[in-house]
C-alpha cells in the first residue's frame, strides 16, 4: 500500500511539473512569436525609412540638376 501511495504522489507531481514545463513553452513559443513579429515590423519600418530616404536625395539631386541646366 506504501508503494502505491508514494506511486501515485511521485506521479502527481510529475502530471504537475509536466503541466508546468508545457505551460512554461508555450509561453516561451508566445514570446518568441511576439518578438520575432516585432523585429519584422521594425525591420519593414527601416526599410521604407531608407526607401523615403532615397527618394528625397534623388529628387533633390534632381531639383539642383534642373537649376544647373536652368
Amino acid at each position: 500500500m506504501l508503494f502505491i501511495s508514494v506511486l501515485f504522489n511521485f506521479t502527481q507531481e510529475r502530471a504537475q511539473d509536466f503541466r508546468e514545463g508545457a505551460i512554461l513553452s508555450t509561453l516561451l513559443c508566445l514570446v518568441y512569436g511576439k518578438q520575432m513579429n516585432v523585429y519584422e515590423q521594425q525591420k519593414k519600418r527601416i526599410k521604407h525609412n531608407r526607401m523615403r530616404l532615397i527618394s528625397e536625395r534623388v529628387e533633390r539631386v534632381k531639383g539642383t540638376l534642373q537649376l544647373l541646366a536652368g
